[in-house]
């Protein structure tokens, strides 16, 4: 049918694209184009919003796109190997994961209820709301906390409420990993090729799970031997390899339960990191000021003595020599004084108060949800298979309790140092005041003696000017909150020598090596703690992953499809264009691929059950005349007899879309947008895959089907050079991209042209030689 398919939009694009993607359930499409960029549009080409490069590479790449199975978060795949989840409405990065080599392919399945039947819901009620309070807001003034959580999504920072079944996102890289990645962050498979081949993986090329969680299907690049006198290319086995995953089936709701607590207990942690960088922000370096005019007294005073004696007969006895006169009448000063006491006071009092509403809850939460985790690695019989470790996490849960521990060490450091801080900066400013012959607030002129103790114990711990506050390089310490916020051991440790219970548990050896209590680590600072805490749970969640892993099987030998060799100077290595459906109906899934650069004469679609028995077979595709021809239909195309595939993908389970280039015999080259129903490759041109081993895919053994009159509809692209496209049957739309990578055109897939085609426009057509030429030039 010529006029299928209304041509909607056709726009310019201010940089080469080079991956498209539609949401499965919104009329949004993400574009990622050469500079790292990912852009969010609508169906009207209104852009919602830009995921700049969160990195200073200007070299990355975007490399895959996967759209979560409800299209509520994009999954972006980087060459550096980073692999970020973006929340839809605002391109907030929902979570961070680190591959470590380069992401090549991604597809995000959903589990079929069909399939798996109506256990596939998650029926559970989390407790955790009804034990915990909410995470506090968190102020405006902590920008390390408030750019990041919003006052009602701090709990569901991953968005993960409202997920009623699972859904993984499978992850191929270049090397020889793949990782399966429940609801896309918690990691649940990870998968080390090199070890079940007998040559070296170089990339995973497509990979998908099928939706009943029984197969993992996967097509890979393997460094095949070449003769010696080939030095200058490298030659590449592409291979059909398939993974046995029952386990997947079998436990689907555990590993689900698993990944949700993976997703909380993860959101707690990166909230105690934002935390303690919040802390960070609240901290002030104003003491150090103080320390160095303290420092440069100490240098030029020529009366015998330290700084502490100077201030201590002072203290005592109310002298002031004339060099300790000076130095606080135009050093220190009134106004000096009174902006750092307050920036003290204000900056003390700020760190108190994260630790008790953020610290303190976030903590307990940790634990609570540990706790949990703890019980499903009891529950042998459900979790086993998971591989969660009872003793590491009791190691994570004791990490937890020692930074609780250090938390409330904090506190009590910043409450004895405020008042000893107040007292004697009361007392050093009633002395400005009466050297500088000025009125004394009453409020102020008298000192208790616990004023008195104060300050006595203020110049004993800040003012010694020991060996240790020596080799901090001031000579004085003035500063002891800030030894807390550091990455590197304490300074000067709390003395826990004279506490009633410290001496208890020391003196009892059953308290002291009880897992019941918590360790106190004296020496070491919160931040140091918290690396530790992180540490541990990280050791916890990412077991399973290679406990499933290892006892996944593979079915059968991998099967050869190809060969391809790339020059040492290509610029590009060829990636096949290659799309993967399960159909529900059969349980059955599918890989069509192309075998060589485009435009190409042939596709190839491998199928294979789910089934462990089941044979992969194969099917050789090509494309001539498009549509039916008889005697009384004119929709069949006469123009050309053959056609070359651009771009192949699945629209939806019933039907595959191709991009197809048609040259007729009249010289004009047209890019043709096509539908054909799968039902059209019909059963007996299927061949076993086993049989075409050891000859190559495309090799005489091989049957060509021409599937170009089973194409149901079609519509030729005028002016157009066309590249590659994105398809979508729940949205039924369709963009496809110019050659240049920088024009679209969008297509409604469900409603026929009123105009009856495209019209013929030579301004179109130069503009496209243009952003061609204008392309060329930017890759070389």
């Amino acid at each position: 049918m010529h006029s299928a398919f209304r041509q909607l939009e056709e726009k310019h694009l201010s940089a080469e694209v080079v991956k498209m993607l539609w949401s499965p359930r919104m009329d949004l499409i993400a574009l990622a184009n050469i500079h790292g960029e990912v852009l969010l549009h609508r169906l009207s080409w209104q852009r919602v919003w830009v995921l700049p490069v969160t990195t200073n590479e200007t070299s990355k790449k975007v490399t895959a796109l996967a759209w979560r199975p409800d299209g509520k978060a994009l999954a972006v795949g980087y060459g550096s190997g980073q692999l970020l989840i973006c929340d839809v409405e605002n391109a907030e990065v929902l979570h961070t994961s680190s591959l470590n080599t380069a992401i090549s392919c991604m597809q995000w399945t959903d589990v079929s209820e069909k399939l798996l039947g109506e256990s596939v819901r998650l029926d559970f009620e989390d407790s955790a709301s009804t034990y915990l309070p909410r995470f506090p807001a968190p102020s405006k003034s902590y920008s390390a906390l408030s750019k990041i959580y919003k006052e009602d999504n701090a709990e569901d920072a991953k968005k993960l409420d409202g997920q009623e079944r699972l859904n993984i996102l499978v992850v191929g890289c270049d090397g020889s990993n793949v990782h399966l990645l429940a609801f896309g962050i918690c990691p649940i498979v990870v998968i080390d090729l090199s070890k079940i081949t007998d040559t070296q993986v170089s990339r995973v090329v497509g990979a998908s799970l099928s939706r009943d969680l029984k197969s993992l299907h996967m097509v890979v690049e393997q460094a095949a031997e070449m003769p010696a006198s080939t030095g200058s290319e490298n030659k590449y086995d592409v291979n059909f390899i398939t993974y046995g995953t029952p386990v997947l089936a079998d436990r689907h709701q555990e590993i689900a339960l698993f990944a949700l607590k993976y997703g909380t207990i993860t959101t707690l942690t990166e909230y105690l990191n934002n935390t303690l960088k919040a802390m960070s922000e609240a901290y002030e370096d104003i003491l150090l000021e103080m320390e160095s005019k303290l420092a440069k007294y100490a240098e030029t005073k020529f009366t015998p003595g330290t700084v502490s004696d100077d201030f201590l007969q002072l203290l005592m006895w109310g002298k002031c020599s004339q060099e300790l006169q000076s130095f606080l009448l135009h050093e220190l000063s009134e106004k000096g004084l009174k902006k750092m006491g307050l920036s003290v006071e204000s900056s003390y009092t700020n760190i108190q108060k994260l630790v008790i509403k953020h610290v303190h809850s976030i903590g307990k939460a940790l634990l609570y949800h540990l706790s949990e985790v703890k019980g499903m690695s009891l529950w042998f019989e459900k979790y086993a298979v998971i591989g969660l470790s009872t003793t590491q996490i009791e190691g994570a849960m004791t990490a937890v309790g020692s930074f609780i521990l250090k938390a409330n060490e904090l506190l009590q450091v910043i409450e004895i140092s405020l008042q000893n801080f107040k007292a004697f900066f009361r007392w050093i400013y009633v002395i400005i005041l009466r050297l500088s012959e000025e009125t004394i607030p009453p409020e102020i002129s008298k000192m208790t003696q616990k004023d008195v103790t104060f300050v006595a114990e203020f110049l004993k711990e800040n003012l010694q000017n020991d060996k240790e506050s020596i080799k901090k390089g001031s000579g004085f310490s003035l500063e002891r909150v800030g030894q807390y916020l550091k990455r590197e051991d304490l300074s000067f440790p709390q003395e826990v020598l004279e506490n009633p219970w410290q001496q208890f548990v020391d003196s009892c050896p059953n308290l002291r090596d009880s897992k019941l209590l918590f360790r106190h680590h004296a020496n070491k600072s919160l931040y140091q703690l918290f690396d530790a805490l992180e540490q541990e749970v990280k050791s916890v969640l990412s077991k399973p992953a290679t406990v499933i892993g290892e006892g996944l099987k593979k079915e059968e030998s991998s099967y050869l499809l190809y060969q391809t060799v790339c020059h040492q100077d290509d610029k590009k290595i060829f990636t096949p264009a290659i799309t993967q459906q399960t159909m529900e109906e059969s349980g059955t899934l599918y890989t069509i691929l192309t075998t060589e650069k485009s435009p190409t004469d042939k596709v190839y679609m491998i199928r294979k059950s789910t089934q462990s028995d089941s044979v992969a077979s194969v099917l050789e595709v090509c494309f001539g005349m498009l549509g039916e021809s008889s005697a009384n239909d004119s929709t069949v195309s006469y123009r050309c007899m053959q056609h070359k595939v651009l771009d192949v993908q699945f629209y939806d389970e019933a039907t595959l879309s191709v991009l197809l280039h048609e040259d007729s015999s009249d010289g004009d080259n047209f890019s043709v947008l096509a539908h054909l129903p799968v039902s059209s490759f019909t059963e007996k041109s299927y061949q076993p895959l086993a049989g075409c081993k050891p000859q190559l895919l495309g090799a005489k053994v091989l049957q060509t089907n021409d599937l170009g009159p089973s194409v149901s509809q079609y519509r030729r692209l005028q002016n157009m050079k066309a590249s590659y496209f994105a398809v979508s049957g729940n949205r039924r739309v369709s963009c496809v991209m110019f050659s240049s990578g920088r024009r679209v055109r969008v297509f409604d897939m469900d409603a026929e042209d009123e105009g009856g085609g495209d019209v013929d426009d030579n301004d179109d057509d130069d503009e496209d030689d243009k952003d061609s030429k204008d392309s060329e030039n930017m890759d070389s």
